[in-house]
């Protein structure tokens, strides 16, 4: 039966591709030695997903109860109440489990999940000798006690992490259990303490009154007395893993009810699950959206022409130009529940992924090349490529120079598809950073919510003042959204709102608000952006407002469309098809869905040309684009994004044609193989 699982792993492979796969994964990596196993162990104590508080605590009890068995054995040779022979046999499976773990090339914490079944088995002999233990007397009670509440304290000193979008409306899914900075692996150790101090006691008075009763003679009295003192309470003091893993799942299935109920006007796993029994089955698919006409949904000024839109004359407006953007902009550390702690290094280190991550790691689609200033009205349908534009960077929200005038002189990259010949834009950056910078816009009419239009969005860049996700407040510049009534030609009723800031700092991202958050009265809107700091680093980038129309991943990309979904988001996008291959031939896909931002940078690398992934091919012909996206009704989080494939084109703009493929069958012995795949291994060019 164990081997089973290799019919369906490797049925359609012969043992040569099989061999052949496994030596190129090993040379282009991650790929750590046997002797790195401790690095996935390690991990467990990162802050990070991978060392999250339910596996730290499903680990960790595992280990302590393989640990009260082994002690059973070299006591009493068996753990007593349970058969020597099939407890022999677990032992020994677990042995061997453990000893072929040491070879898998990626060491992740998850890969522990295949101790699942055995586990739950461990868990219920180990209980058995702790309980035996336990009811020897009081203070063997109390130590058994302190012993699984400091199993709890090296638990909760783990993130309330879940992977992805399980993590969506989870509480302290990005830290460690806590009430008012109170954290609750603090508590639980201090608990640990004075429970321990109190065994202490117990023993010493334990050991008085021995000394006095063998002294007095009475010792046989004094024992049956201490026995007869045992507690109603005794059997279930006796099993504190029991009461210490019903605490955990109690745990675990809150968090999910409170997720559950955070998230019901927008997307969780839960709500996901319960759309599928109704048949609504895309999941992750149905609650995205992305913009169809961002290039027609900017707004319109009061008064003057839009090319000069971003600069009130009236205001004071001084340290803000339009090439006045960062060329290389890249991305900050940011914590994910996508994120693991060794996707942040290629060689396995156990390096935590909040303190070793590379910050200057980017997409790994910054070096290809793209036409993405086009005028299209829909960026979900992409757009047709002029062979006389200049070439733009494919990740453009990674700046970049275009070296084409846009429409208010601007050469720098726009990002998101954005066509220069009718978006201006306005920066704050400057080397020197001698001096503040503020700037005023015009107003822009606004308006009203429609079902497809629910939000108004701005392109921003630079490191932005707001509040995340979790209301915490993040420092940077000043990009204030101020609306008021326009009435006889004069704006009254001004107010001020933040607008909520998603993705990587400081790349371009989309800052956006709802527009059921602005009062009723409000019908026109402007920005005020204020750079106060001379710091290098502390610099703003902005577009003007739009209020797009939205529609749904799924409604936009069938599952007739070929895509590329990123391995950490497939599971939430069945509707979606991966691009195919067949017979070394690989389908072109004309799309690609994202982790959110921290994972982006963390993940890609995986699958880029130079980790031998899947991007190298979709890249070779392919340019790309972000389509503005959002999570339906939860408009500050951070879903992940989707990039919009195009097909590059020659100096004439000619796009390549799809391949004609002849295909003959050809029967061959699983051990042949015509050649090697070649390997670019790192530093080479």
């Amino acid at each position: 039966c164990g081997t089973a699982v290799m019919v369906a792993a490797f049925g359609d492979q012969t043992l040569a591709t099989v061999l052949e796969s496994t030596r190129v994964r090993s040379a282009v990596g991650p790929s750590l030695p046997w002797y790195s196993e401790f690095v996935r162990y390690a991990t467990l104590f990162e802050p990070s997903v991978d060392g999250s508080l339910t596996r730290r605590f499903a680990m960790f009890t595992m280990l302590f109860c393989l640990a009260l068995i082994i002690y059973a054995f070299i006591k009493n040779h068996r753990v007593v109440g349970a058969e020597v022979g099939p407890t022999q046999r677990l032992l020994a499976i677990m042995a061997l489990s453990a000893f072929f773990l040491m070879f898998t090339p990626t060491k992740w914490t998850h890969h522990f999940g295949i101790y699942a079944g055995l586990a739950g088995v461990i868990a219920a002999l180990g209980s058995v000798v702790l309980s035996q233990i336990a009811m020897r007397s009081p203070r063997a009670r109390t130590f058994s006690i302190a012993s699984v509440i400091f199993l709890l304290a090296i638990s909760l000193a783990g993130w309330n992490a879940w992977w992805y979008v399980s993590s969506f409306g989870i509480p302290w899914w990005d830290r460690t259990v806590q009430l008012k900075a109170i954290e609750a692996n603090t508590v639980v150790l201090a608990l640990g303490l004075i429970v321990v101090a109190i065994g202490i006691y117990q023993s010493l008075i334990h050991s008085f009154r021995k000394k006095k009763a063998e002294e007095a003679g009475t010792l046989a009295q004094f024992e049956e007395e201490s026995a007869a003192k045992v507690s109603r309470w005794a059997g279930v003091m006796s099993a504190p893993l029991a009461v210490a893993c019903i605490a955990i799942v109690g745990f675990s299935c809150a968090s999910f009810a409170k997720g559950y109920v955070a998230q019901a006007d927008s997307y969780s796993v839960g709500k996901g699950n319960l759309a599928s029994l109704r048949g609504e089955s895309c999941s992750l698919a149905d609650a995205t959206m992305v913009e169809t006409n961002t290039n027609d949904s900017f707004l319109r000024p009061v008064e003057g022409e839009f090319k000069d839109s971003l600069v009130d004359s009236s205001e004071d407006h001084y340290g803000f130009g339009p090439n006045m953007i960062k060329e290389d902009i890249e991305p900050e550390n940011l914590n994910s529940a996508s994120v693991g702690a060794i996707a942040n290094s290629s060689s396995g280190d156990s390096s935590s992924s909040n303190e070793q991550k590379d910050a200057t790691a980017t997409d790994a689609t910054i070096d290809s090349v793209s036409d993405a200033d086009s005028g299209s009205t829909s960026a979900a349908e992409g757009s047709s490529q002029d062979s006389s534009k200049d070439s733009e960077v494919t990740d453009s929200s990674a700046g970049g120079v275009r070296g084409t005038l846009g429409i208010n002189g601007s050469e720098m990259h726009l990002p998101f598809n954005l066509d220069y010949t009718k978006v201006p834009v306005m920066g704050s950056y400057s080397e020197a950073q001698r001096s503040t910078a503020t700037i005023t816009t015009q107003w822009y009419t606004l308006p009203e919510a429609g079902d497809n239009t629910p939000v108004l969005s701005v392109s921003a860049a630079g490191k932005i003042h707001h509040h995340d996700v979790n209301g915490v407040e993040q420092e940077g510049t000043e990009l204030t959204l101020e609306y008021g009534t326009l009435k006889d030609g004069k704006v009254t009723d001004q107010g001020e709102a933040e607008l909520s800031d998603v993705g990587a700092t400081p790349k371009w991202r989309n800052l956006r608000i709802a527009l059921d958050k602005l009062p009723e009265e409000a019908n026109v809107v402007r920005l005020v952006a204020v750079d106060d700091s001379t710091d290098e680093n502390d610099w703003l980038a902005f577009t003007p407002p739009r209020v797009p129309e939205l529609a749904s991943i799924n409604s936009q990309f069938d599952s007739q469309t070929p895509a590329l979904l990123d391995w950490s988001v497939a599971l939430q996008f069945p509707c979606q098809r991966t691009f195919d291959h067949y017979a070394g031939v690989t389908e072109i896909p004309q799309y690609r869905i994202l982790p959110d931002a921290a994972a982006q940078n963390s993940l890609t690398d995986f699958q880029s040309f130079s980790g031998g992934g899947a991007m190298a091919t979709a890249e070779a012909v392919n340019y790309s684009y972000e389509i503005p996206s959002y999570l339906n009704n939860d408009w500050a989080r951070d879903w992940g994004s989707i990039e919009k494939y195009e097909l590059r084109t020659d100096s004439e703009g000619n796009a390549p044609a799809e391949a004609q493929i002849d295909h003959e069958v050809i029967q061959r012995s699983g051990l042949w193989k015509d050649s090697e795949m070649k390997i670019k291994r790192e530093g080479e060019q």
